[in-house]
C-alpha cells in the first residue's frame, strides 16, 4: 500500500489544515506567510503559500519563532535549488534521481523516508517516471521538501543551520551549500543568520 500524502489519506491533510485554521485561527499561518516576504527574488513568491502552510502542517509542534526560521530557510534553499521554479527536475541521471520541484527532493529519499512508494511490479524507467511525475504537484514537493528538513532538524539536534547542511547531504559540497543557502537567507531576510 502506497504511504505518504496522496494516497487515501487526504481526508487526514484536510482535517489537518481545518484543525491548523481554527487552532491557531489562521493567524499562526499568516505569521509565517508573512515572514517570507521578500523582493529579492521576485520568483520565489508564487512559494510562499506552498511553504507557510506545509511548514505549519509539519512543524506543528514548534514554537512560532522555528516555525518562520523553517519557513525562511526552505525560501532560501527553493533559491538554491531550483530558483524558485516548481517544476524543476534535476538528477535524472543519478541513482537515487530524479530530484523534483522547486526544493529538489530526491526519489531516494522520497522513499528512504516514506514520503513516496514506487509502484508495484515497476520497471526502474517507469518507477522513474512516476516520480517525475510528481513534479506537477507543487503542494506535495513542498511538503516532501518539509518533511526531508525535519528529518534534517532532527538529526542535527534542532541545530537549524546544520539543517541545512544535512539537508545536502555531508562533507565539503554539503559545507559550501550550507554558507551559500545562509548567505542567501541572510539577504532575502536579514537577521536570520
Amino acid at each position: 500500500m502506497s504511504k505518504g500524502k496522496g494516497s487515501g489519506e487526504a481526508w487526514w491533510w484536510v482535517g489537518a489544515a481545518a484543525l491548523a485554521v481554527v487552532v491557531w485561527g489562521g493567524g499562526k499561518v499568516a505569521g509565517v506567510y508573512a515572514a517570507t516576504a521578500e523582493t529579492a527574488h521576485p520568483e520565489l513568491e508564487a512559494l510562499r503559500t506552498p511553504i507557510a502552510k506545509n511548514v505549519m502542517l509539519v512543524f506543528w509542534d514548534y514554537d512560532t519563532p522555528t516555525q518562520i526560521a523553517v519557513a525562511q530557510l526552505l525560501m532560501a534553499q527553493a533559491w538554491i535549488e531550483s530558483r524558485g521554479k516548481a517544476s524543476a527536475v534535476g538528477d535524472a541521471g543519478f541513482s537515487v534521481g530524479p530530484s523534483i520541484g522547486p526544493l529538489q527532493v530526491s526519489r531516494g529519499t522520497a522513499i528512504d523516508l516514506g514520503l513516496w512508494t514506487p509502484p508495484d511490479d515497476a520497471t526502474p524507467d517507469e518507477e522513474r517516471a512516476a516520480y517525475r511525475a510528481k513534479v506537477t504537484d507543487t503542494d506535495w514537493c513542498v511538503w516532501a521538501g518539509a518533511k526531508v528538513w525535519r528529518a534534517k532538524l532532527s538529526a542535527a539536534g534542532g541545530d537549524l543551520f546544520d539543517a541545512v547542511r544535512r539537508y545536502n547531504g555531508g562533507g565539503a559540497l554539503a559545507a559550501a551549500y550550507q554558507d551559500k543557502a545562509l548567505g542567501v537567507a541572510e539577504a532575502l531576510y536579514p537577521g536570520t543568520t
